[in-house]
């Protein structure tokens, strides 16, 4: 297990220009920072429909984090950017972005011992997507890219296929747009059983049913998807996914970010399809956007309240319940982490099982999410450990 530090690796400007847009309450503005400014003046009714941009008018990883967002095909840029697969030919293709998340850096771990921690960063090395900084104090993380591509008229049929560790899934490298394409001579036929949805997000990512994997993929299309479409209406978007979730505590979240989610559906027509699936795999702004959500709609804490340090097994009974994965050092980490607290003689009671938390059968968000919020610490910047 792994607590993450955030840090940047520079300063970069959170978001640049992107298109006009037209608002149903908001004068235009020239790009999304303007727009999150102006929505932050306004006073809003208590019968208004709340806007994806409202959800980043209270983010601090949208403050911090946001990416570069590219509207238009410019010299210099990759042919497969998002603005210039627009622009080549005529089609279905109503808005394109090209996102560029900034590069970050994550504090390493504290290793239990030398032997551990050559391992960790043997096998770090083979990595292309970071690199371990010469003082072996962090991992730098180079420029993410992303893109989101709006289509008009088109139809879900299959692919990308949902819940299947694919090349070709949502968030895969190999993933397509291909099938929502369509030249502008030529129209999606509705079917006879298709659902006809407004504005409709893709999210048929691996395992999407899964707590865990919601976390980690449906959400990071979610928090991409909304810097294309601010100003819709939450409870007038749609998801869709695979399976129906087997976590109550997943439903719930979907209730807090759209309208309506949908699942295992094989025919699905929507006059706008936000296909987001080239998103990173993690980035603080995808990674953030979700949990900054959740902490939203719970009551406010402190940090004096909070006196549990959580240790999140992947044991039951001695047994490991990892997808065939060994852990070879988990009281290795724990005895660790309970000297540290003791030599640095912090207050927290570090916590591994709880009488109303068990992270196998995740049930309520309220209950979780309170529980998180209200009692759960955070390690300063010295105290992260690895757990192999």
């Amino acid at each position: 297990m792994v607590i993450f530090w955030w840090t940047k690796v520079w300063p970069r400007v959170s978001l640049h220009q992107s298109r006009q847009v037209t608002l149903p309450t908001i004068e235009k503005a020239h790009d999304l920072f303007d727009l999150v400014k102006q929505r932050q003046k306004e006073t809003l009714a208590s019968d208004s429909k709340l806007l994806h941009l409202d959800d980043l008018i209270h983010s601090d990883s949208y403050n911090q984090w946001a990416p570069m967002i590219l509207s238009k095909c410019m010299h210099g840029m990759d042919k497969q950017a998002a603005p210039c697969i627009k622009e080549a030919n005529p089609s279905n293709i109503i808005e394109a972005q090209e996102l560029i998340y900034p590069a970050f850096r994550l504090k390493l771990p504290t290793f239990t011992n030398s032997s551990m921690k050559a391992m960790w960063l043997s096998e770090g090395s083979r990595n292309d997507w970071w690199r371990v900084t010469d003082d072996q104090s962090w991992a730098e993380f180079a420029v993410f890219h992303g893109q989101n591509i709006i289509f008009s008229n088109a139809a879900y049929r299959g692919d990308p296929p949902a819940d299947v560790w694919s090349p070709h899934g949502c968030m895969v490298e190999n993933v397509s747009h291909a099938s929502f394409l369509h030249n502008l001579d030529g129209n999606v036929t509705e079917l006879a059983n298709d659902i006809s949805i407004d504005t409709l997000v893709i999210a048929t990512t691996p395992d999407s049913w899964s707590f865990q994997h919601f976390m980690d993929r449906v959400a990071a299309v979610w928090s991409q998807a909304q810097l294309i479409i601010p100003t819709t209406a939450k409870k007038d978007t749609v998801i869709l996914s695979g399976e129906t979730p087997r976590d109550a505590i997943v439903d719930e979240i979907y209730e807090l970010i759209v309208g309506q989610h949908l699942h295992k559906l094989k025919s699905v027509h929507a006059k706008r399809l936000v296909f987001s699936c080239r998103a990173p795999l993690f980035h603080p702004f995808t990674t953030l956007r979700i949990t900054e959500t959740i902490f939203q709609s719970l009551p406010p804490s402190s940090s004096s309240q909070r006196d549990v340090i959580l240790f999140l097994s992947r044991s039951i009974g001695g047994k490991t319940r990892n997808g065939g994965r060994q852990i070879l050092n988990e009281v290795e980490v724990t005895n660790a982490i309970s000297a540290m607290l003791n030599a640095t003689g912090r207050p927290e009671q570090l916590q591994e099982t709880l009488d109303k938390y068990d992270v196998c059968d995740i049930h309520n968000m309220d209950e979780t999410g309170l529980f998180y919020r209200m009692q759960v610490s955070s390690f300063d910047n010295d105290m992260y450990f690895f757990h192999a």
